[in-house]
């Protein structure tokens, strides 16, 4: 057993031995407080309730992984490195801005249970707690969806290939922001049947000069999956070319003028609202 990294106590313990002054300051806005607080006005749920590993039902231990449990029972920084470790074994080096960013502004990494609203059940995230420069508050978040049951996932899965699907397999099925945020493997769908494209089901494919392309260059929209959504826009990849070509999903569609990887790992920095300074340092300008 490793003792070397800082385990985080339970959140009544830590409460038992912290002074009434601390406890008060702690009380008017806590970390835990402004995450809460942040739905539904800035945040994609109705609700937000921040659990201690110790705190989760037998049911959810059982889902939850291991790596999440490990994660959450540390504090601040060392929990962000432990869950960032995660993505590096999921997908190495594939996604550094988006990492590089959560790494920076990273205050810590909490269970919680999402209640998106309405009928539909609370959903287990693992929150990444964010600083945010912003007049109107200092803390923002992302959180990420359990991972996607193997005799779960779409028929076309297998044509993701370049390991795109390990994250969905392995660390998030899904990771999902206030913007939006990379689909959740039950979202993944062909962009012919995106409900969020019915309105336009033919598409305007234009080259990055807004020249119409040819025929033989449009990909059939059969093959368009879209893996990143920022409310209408998004990344979506080609599964018939072999090397999962990224085209940018707006009004129009556009060969992405980034290579895949690329082109999703910027994508997510939009839906994390990652400083500007960040793109030109990964050269995603």
């Amino acid at each position: 057993m490793n003792f070397s990294s800082p385990r985080r106590p339970s959140y009544a313990a830590r409460l038992a031995f912290q002074p009434y002054s601390v406890l008060r300051r702690r009380n008017e806005m806590s970390l835990r407080d402004q995450l809460e607080a942040l739905m539904p006005t800035s945040g994609p749920f109705e609700r937000l309730e921040i659990v201690d590993p110790a705190d989760l039902t037998s049911e959810e231990t059982a889902v939850i992984p291991p790596g999440w449990i490990t994660a959450a029972q540390m504090e601040g920084p060392a929990a962000v490195r432990a869950a960032l470790q995660l993505w590096e074994a999921a997908l190495p080096s594939r996604l550094p801005g988006t990492v590089a960013d959560i790494r920076s502004r990273g205050l810590d990494v909490l269970i919680g249970r999402a209640y998106p609203g309405g009928e539909f059940p609370a959903r287990l995230v693992l929150v990444y707690a964010l600083s945010v420069s912003s007049p109107v508050r200092k803390i923002d978040a992302c959180f990420g969806y359990l991972p996607a049951p193997a005799d779960a996932l779409p028929p076309f899965w297998s044509r993701l290939t370049h390991n795109i699907g390990r994250f969905h397999t392995g660390v998030h099925d899904g990771l999902r922001t206030q913007l939006g945020g990379l689909l959740p493997s039950t979202g993944l769908r062909p962009v012919s049947a995106d409900p969020v494209r019915a309105e336009a089901p033919q598409p305007e494919f234009l080259d990055q000069n807004f020249n119409a392309l040819p025929a033989e260059r449009i990909p059939r929209l059969e093959d368009l999956v879209v893996l990143v959504r920022t409310f209408s826009d998004g990344v979506a990849v080609d599964l018939s070319d072999p090397d999962l070509a990224a085209w940018d999903v707006t009004d129009l569609f556009q060969p992405s003028k980034l290579e895949t990887w690329s082109a999703i790992d910027a994508a997510l920095m939009d839906c994390l609202s990652t400083p500007v300074e960040s793109y030109t340092e990964f050269g995603y300008e």
